[in-house]
C-alpha cells in the first residue's frame, strides 16, 4: 500500500466516479482503475461495489475513507511545516539572463558545478530581455544580471561588474545565403541585403548603433527587419533571405546552419563582453556566486574600461 494509491482512493471516493477522478487528477482512467485494484489486493478489502450504472462505497470502504483523509491530512500539513523549515534555512539569489543561447548553456553547467557545495543557496534565474533586466536590477527585482557591457556603460559607478565571457563581432546569415560561399565578408558587402536587428523593445540601442555603422560604412540598409528576441531572428536566418551584424556568442546554432564571418572592429561596435553585474550593497549569497561564476576577477572600473 502506497501513498499515491490511497490518494487515488480518496478521490474516487469524493466523486464515486472513475473517469472524473481520473480527469482531476489529470492522469488516465486506466491508471486510476489499477491503482484501486492493487491497494484492493494489498490489503485483502473490497472498496467499491461496481456496477455498470454507478460505483459505491462499501462498508469498509467509507470506514477507511474518512480515517484516511485525516491521515492524509495530517501527512500534508507536517510536510508543508517541514518544507517551509527548509526553505527559510536556503539562501535565494535571483538571477536574470539575457537571451544568449552560449551563455544561458555556460551559465547552467557553473551554476550545477557552484550547487555542488553550495546546496544551501537557491537560485532562481529567468531569461529576459536586455533593456528589462536593468530595469529589474534596478528596482531590486534581481539580485544578479548576466548581460552586455554596453547596457552598464554608463553605470559603472553605480554597479559592481565582472566580465564572464569575451565576444567576438560578425556577420551571420545562413549557409543557403548567396554571400555564404564568400571566404570572407565585410560590412559594406551586405549593403543590398536585408539587414535584421533587435527592436528597441530587446535592446535599447542595438539598432541605432548597427544602422550608424552601416552608414559609416557608406551605404543605408534598403530593408530593415526588427526582432524581438534572439530565438526569432534565428529562426528567419535560417531561411536565407537576410543576415544580421552581432556578437558570435548570441546563437545557438545547433544544426550549423548558420554561417559566421568575423568583421574589423573599426566599423565601430568595439569588442564586446558579457558581464555579471549587481548593486555594490548586495547580500553575502549574491557575491559568492558572482565570484564563482566569474573566477574572481576584479570588477571592471571606468579607467579599466576605457583601457
Amino acid at each position: 500500500m502506497t501513498f499515491v494509491q490511497i490518494r487515488y482512493f480518496l478521490e474516487v471516493a469524493r466523486h464515486l466516479n472513475f473517469t472524473e477522478a481520473a480527469r482531476t487528477m489529470n492522469i488516465s482512467q486506466q491508471v486510476v482503475s489499477k491503482q484501486i485494484y492493487n491497494l484492493e489486493k494489498d490489503i485483502g478489502i473490497r472498496l467499491f461495489d461496481r456496477s455498470t450504472k454507478r460505483v459505491e462505497l462499501t462498508e469498509a470502504g467509507k470506514s477507511l475513507f474518512d480515517s484516511w483523509q485525516e491521515m492524509m491530512d495530517l501527512y500534508d500539513q507536517s510536510l508543508n511545516a517541514a518544507l517551509k523549515l527548509h526553505n527559510k534555512d536556503l539562501r535565494k539569489v535571483k538571477i536574470g539572463v539575457a537571451e544568449i543561447m552560449s551563455v544561458i548553456d555556460l551559465l547552467s553547467f557553473r551554476l550545477e558545478k557552484f550547487l555542488q557545495d553550495n546546496s544551501d543557496i537557491d537560485p532562481e534565474y529567468r531569461v529576459y530581455s536586455f533593456k528589462r533586466l536593468v530595469e529589474m536590477l534596478e528596482k531590486d527585482e534581481l539580485d544578479i544580471v548576466v548581460s552586455l557591457l554596453t547596457e552598464f556603460e554608463e553605470k559603472l559607478d553605480d554597479y559592481l561588474v565582472y566580465t564572464l565571457l569575451d565576444l567576438n563581432l560578425g556577420i551571420f546569415l545562413s549557409k543557403k545565403h548567396p554571400l555564404s560561399n564568400r571566404g570572407a565578408l565585410e560590412v559594406k558587402d551586405i549593403s543590398n541585403e536585408t539587414l535584421y536587428v533587435f527592436s528597441k523593445n530587446y535592446s535599447s540601442d542595438a539598432k541605432d548603433k548597427i544602422i550608424s555603422h552601416c552608414r559609416k560604412e557608406g551605404f543605408e540598409p534598403k530593408d530593415v527587419i526588427q526582432f524581438d528576441n534572439v530565438h526569432s531572428m534565428e529562426l528567419a536566418l535560417n531561411t536565407g533571405k537576410g543576415v544580421t551584424i552581432s556578437y558570435s556568442a548570441f546563437f545557438r546554432n545547433e544544426n550549423n546552419l548558420l554561417k559566421f564571418y568575423p568583421v574589423n572592429q573599426k566599423i565601430g561596435l568595439r569588442a564586446q563582453k558579457v558581464v555579471v553585474a549587481m548593486k555594490k550593497k548586495c547580500s553575502k549569497s549574491a557575491l559568492e556566486l558572482v565570484e564563482f561564476l566569474t573566477d574572481r576577477a576584479l570588477p571592471i572600473n571606468k579607467e579599466s574600461h576605457r583601457l
